[in-house]
């Protein structure tokens, strides 16, 4: 779990589209609150004065230290998987792939979602995921020399965009959750380019985007295959 809180203004599910409401949040992982017990958890976020706890519903591969884990230190999620059961028929060609928990019947997201003692946002990776990058290069995004970065699924190729909204409809129309965001929805900063990989821009196929730092020799090409 992270521990920095996260405080932000949202709208809440629910409410009139213009109502907004602060609360105070903590970024949670699925295998951490598998192992520490949903109850358990929300236990620990309350003596915290926390009101909302915003687990990750789509994921990367990584690796995590535990100082509080029980079953080891160190923890290596699988890549690019989902934390929730998805509805295959929402997606298009790139479906998500379910972390191993779910058909042992460990869904966190659905186990937060049905409680009322605290609040649960889901944040979702969205297009930076290897695993399907691997399945479907066509899709990711590509330099202007024509390699694949298969590690980001690209944004201009329409089952990519499918896959992202997919992915936002499944677990919001699937769950009661209180609230969603998302990270990596567009493409990632890449070696001929300085960017954020949170605000990259998406430019055209065969568009060149010149470097912040001031060099106009490198390039950035997003091309949907």
């Amino acid at each position: 779990m992270h521990n920095p809180r996260d405080v932000r203004l949202g709208v809440r599910a629910g409410s009139s589209e213009n109502q907004k409401m602060g609360y105070t949040s903590i970024y949670a992982y699925a295998w951490d609150l598998a192992e520490a017990g949903v109850s358990g958890a929300i236990d620990r976020f309350l003596a915290l004065g926390l009101d909302t706890v915003t687990v990750a519903g789509s994921y990367h591969a990584g690796k995590f230290l535990r100082p509080n884990g029980q079953s080891g230190k160190v923890y290596f999620p699988e890549d690019g998987a989902v934390y929730f059961k998805p509805e295959p028929e929402r997606y298009g060609a790139i479906k998500p792939i379910s972390h191993s928990m779910i058909a042992l019947g460990e869904d966190m997201v659905g186990a937060l979602a049905a409680q009322d003692r605290i609040a649960t946002n889901v944040w979702l990776v969205l297009l930076h995921n290897t695993r399907l990058g691997a399945a479907y290069p066509q899709a990711t995004v590509a330099n202007a020399f024509g390699d694949r970065y298969i590690y980001n699924l690209c944004p201009s190729a329409p089952e990519a965009r499918a896959y992202a909204v997919g992915l936002a409809l499944d677990v919001t129309e699937s769950y009661p959750v209180s609230g969603a965001g998302g990270s990596h929805p567009r493409a990632l900063a890449e070696p001929y380019v300085t960017l954020s990989r949170h605000t990259a821009p998406i430019v055209r196929p065969r568009t060149a985007l010149p470097d912040p730092q001031g060099s106009s020799h490198r390039w950035l090409t997003l091309v949907s295959g």
